[in-house]
Formats: structure tokens, C-alpha cells, sequence
């Protein structure tokens, strides 16, 4: 994978975490995208208050040689960000279109969609993610709307090899779980928007327990990405400008948790093959022979 493709992700994440000059320049520059290209690197030193060598030990640490290949990589991101394609089936029906354009317009959109999706996920966070599922004592999935069809998937992708699972999708049941899980338990939130109030609600629970919760949304800059120990996400975009649309990323929810489950079956190995043979043989009777 590409490591050029990953800078606006791995801005939002510095962001995030830093309160120092790397959080300044960080957000700086996402606030500022446009004006990015345009800029010396001194002149970015003084609008973020740092210093003309804090910004170099920046990019330097970004894997970059300098403020200028950071522009060219920064501008080719933010072009492939614009160009993906938006379809809003509910606000935007189209009634002249016909069978075979909204065949071609829909796989195309998918297509997109996980193309993306496997740009965009992090080495790092992806680990991150891992290690956690793989070391909890419980993980609670949650999500609602079209996000509780990736949560219950995500359920029973991870009951096969880490048995103490649960799947919420009532709120009150969602939060009352989630006051009770123990110090090593993994809230695993999941929204498309990334602004569902209870799934908020439920994972600043869980935080206030210093409880560690993942997010899976489809934008990076959401109000539960930034809530979260670890947010994985399906696009770059900021949710602020979709609040009205209908806008459910499901294939890159999918990719995501299909990615993480088969990392964690790499990792638990034997344990992981045993139980999922287990969970195998336990409904084989279930399916009809073919005659």
C-alpha cells in the first residue's frame, strides 16, 4: 500500500491527539487546505506560532523530506478526495435514469467506495484495532439505522473466534452494557454519520470507565472519531457537510471489519481454526444437501 494516500488521516489522527506545535500545524493545515498549496513553509510557521525548524522536524516525522513534496503528495490527496463520487438516492432521485445507467452508477459508486476504503486504512491503527479484539475479555458492538446491519455482521464475524461478543442496538441496553464492562472490555461503536446521539452517549460511558472504544464511521472527522481511543473510517470527508444526506458508506464498513477479522484470525492461529471449525460443525445439519 501506498504510504502517499494516508496524510489526511494521518493529520486528523495528530490533531486529535496532540495539544502541542505538531497538533497546531496539523490542524492548521486542515483547516486551511486550500491555502496549503500556496504557502512557504515560513509563512506556515507564522500562522500556526511555531517556528521554522518545529515545522521541518514536523514533515520529517511525517516521513516526508520537506514542506514541498508534502504539498504535491497534500493536493493530489485533497483532487482524489473531490472526485469521489457522491450519491444521495434520497434527496436526488433521478426518474430519467434507467436500468442499465443506474446498474453502471451504483457498481461504480461500490466500487469506489472500497477502493477507498483499503487507501485509506492505517497500518498502525489497523494493529492498534487488532491487538485490542484480540486481548479483550468482551466486546460490545454497537450501532443503529443501517450501522446496526454493520455491527450485527461485525458480531457474528467475531463470535466465531472470540466467543464473549454481544450486539446492541436498543440504547438503553446499549449504555447499560457498556456501564458494565470490566477494565479490559472493548466497546465497538459504529455509525455511519459518526453523530448518532445514543452511540455517543454509550461510548463517553464507556470512556468515563476508562474503557477503550473503536469507532468505525464513514468520515475522519466526526464527533465520535474524535471520542474514540481508535477511529477507522471509510472517507476522509468531514460529516458537518453530509448531516442532511443519506449517505450510509456500508461496503467500506464491511471491508473494514472483513480486514480486521481476518488479521485476527492470523494472529490467534490454531485457537482461531479450531473455533471457527467449531462454529462450522455446529450448524451443518442446519443446510440442505444438495440431490
Amino acid at each position: 500500500m501506498s504510504k502517499n494516500i494516508l496524510y489526511l488521516v494521518r493529520l486528523e489522527d495528530i490533531r486529535k491527539k496532540s495539544r502541542g506545535s505538531d497538533g497546531k500545524i496539523a490542524d492548521y493545515i486542515l483547516s486551511n487546505r486550500r491555502d496549503v498549496a500556496n504557502m512557504t513553509l515560513m509563512e506556515l510557521a507564522d500562522r500556526t506560532q511555531t517556528g521554522y525548524a518545529t515545522v521541518c522536524r514536523f514533515f520529517k516525522r511525517l516521513g516526508i523530506s520537506g514542506f514541498k513534496e508534502f504539498k504535491k503528495i497534500f493536493c493530489e490527496e485533497m483532487e482524489n478526495t473531490d472526485t469521489s463520487p457522491d450519491i444521495d438516492l434520497v434527496t436526488n432521485i433521478d426518474t430519467t435514469l434507467d436500468f442499465d445507467e443506474v446498474n453502471k452508477r451504483i457498481c461504480e459508486y461500490s466500487s469506489s467506495i472500497v477502493s477507498n476504503c483499503g487507501r485509506l486504512v492505517s497500518r498502525d491503527a489497523l494493529e492498534q484495532v487488532v491487538t485490542l479484539i484480540k486481548n479483550a475479555s468482551h466486546i460490545q458492538f454497537i450501532g443503529m439505522g443501517t450501522s446496526a446491519v454493520t455491527a450485527q455482521y461485525a458480531c457474528t464475524k467475531f463470535f466465531r473466534v472470540k466467543p464473549s461478543c454481544s450486539f446492541d442496538v436498543d440504547p438503553v441496553i446499549a449504555k447499560m452494557r457498556s456501564s458494565q464492562l470490566d477494565k479490559n472490555g472493548l466497546l465497538f461503536a459504529i455509525s455511519s454519520s459518526g453523530r448518532t446521539k445514543n452511540i455517543i452517549e454509550t461510548a463517553r460511558i464507556a470512556r468515563q470507565k476508562n474503557i477503550t472504544v473503536v469507532s468505525v464511521c464513514d468520515f475522519v472527522d466526526s464527533p465520535l472519531a474524535h471520542l474514540s481511543n481508535v477511529s477507522l473510517c471509510t472517507t476522509v470527508r468531514d460529516s458537518n457537510k453530509y448531516i442532511d444526506l443519506d449517505f450510509p458508506l456500508i461496503q467500506g464498513q464491511i471491508t473494514l471489519i472483513d480486514i480486521l477479522y481476518a488479521c485476527v484470525c492470523s494472529k490467534l492461529s490454531c485457537s482461531a481454526s479450531k473455533s471457527i471449525q467449531a462454529t462450522h460443525d455446529a450448524v451443518t445439519s442446519d443446510k440442505l444437501k444438495s440431490t
